[in-house]
Order: C-alpha cells, then sequence, then structure tokens
C-alpha cells in the first residue's frame, strides 16, 4: 500500500497535503518576467498554491496589479521594483515556510480567523488539538478597486 500520491501537483498522505517538491523546483527556476505573458505564466503557478501561504493576497498585489490587464491594455506592461521584490518574495516562501494543510480532526472545533486591509481580505481554517494548531486551509483574495472602496472591516 502506498503512503504517499502525488495528484494535481500535490503530495498526499495520511497526515497532510503538500504541494509537489518537483512542481515547487520548477516554479523556483522561473527567471524573472520581463513580458506579460511570462508574468502571468509565474502569477498563475503561484495560484495554485495560494492555499498554503498565508496573507498570499497582500503578497502577489504588486505583480497582479501589473499583470491585471484587458486586451487593449496589454501594450502597458511594467514590471518595476515593487514587482521584483514581490516575485522574489513569493519563491522565497516556497522554500522558508512550512507548506502543508492538516486533514481534519472531526473530534476538534474548527476556528476561523479573518482579516482584511485594504488591498485584500483573507483568512484561515484551523484546529487546536490535544498535538498542537492544525492549518486545514488558508484562502485570501485580492480586492478589486470597488470592493476596495467599501473598506470591509475586521
Amino acid at each position: 500500500m502506498a503512503t504517499k500520491l502525488e495528484f494535481l501537483g500535490h503530495t498526499i498522505t495520511e497526515q497532510q497535503i503538500t504541494p509537489s517538491q518537483g512542481r515547487i523546483q520548477a516554479i523556483l527556476n522561473i527567471e524573472e518576467p520581463r513580458t506579460l505573458k511570462q508574468a502571468n505564466r509565474f502569477i498563475g503557478k503561484m495560484n495554485w498554491y495560494r492555499k498554503f501561504i498565508p496573507h498570499f493576497a497582500d503578497m502577489a498585489a504588486p505583480i497582479h496589479r501589473v499583470t491585471n490587464k484587458t486586451k487593449n491594455r496589454r501594450r502597458e506592461f511594467y514590471w518595476g521594483p515593487e514587482q521584483t521584490t514581490a516575485f522574489h518574495h513569493l519563491k522565497r516562501i516556497l522554500v522558508t515556510q512550512p507548506l502543508l494543510l492538516d486533514y481534519p480532526n472531526a473530534s476538534a472545533p474548527f476556528i476561523l480567523c479573518t482579516d482584511a486591509s485594504e488591498v485584500g481580505i483573507g483568512g484561515v481554517l484551523r484546529q487546536e488539538t490535544s498535538s498542537g494548531i492544525r492549518i486545514n486551509y488558508y484562502i485570501s483574495k485580492k480586492l478589486s478597486p470597488t470592493e476596495s472602496i467599501q473598506k470591509y472591516r475586521t
């Protein structure tokens, strides 16, 4: 019987789900984008693992600002120092943070923690058990200009 399974870029074991190391290495090998297509490719790959990264939307916001172009505005692509910092920070997190999600424990209560800023909203679903805190899921979302005006309260 297999003790772990590789599925859709994830390593699944009896205890937890983690990003596949091969996929993480592929992201780490991506060079800093020089075109809109390259930037979209990078942020798309990072989005696949956002559920493992707390505050992902805040960290990725500088990149989303330059990749969120309509068809008519695609020639306006500009990659500046703010995007470079976000790019390297996101890649660094892939190798310095424990990227794992625990399976829910049916006998422990769930705790949902949320937060918001002018840039995004986010939350974490976790459980406190006798063996410690178990992270079940992270979620975050970059706010659109309209949503940002509404000023979510926390």
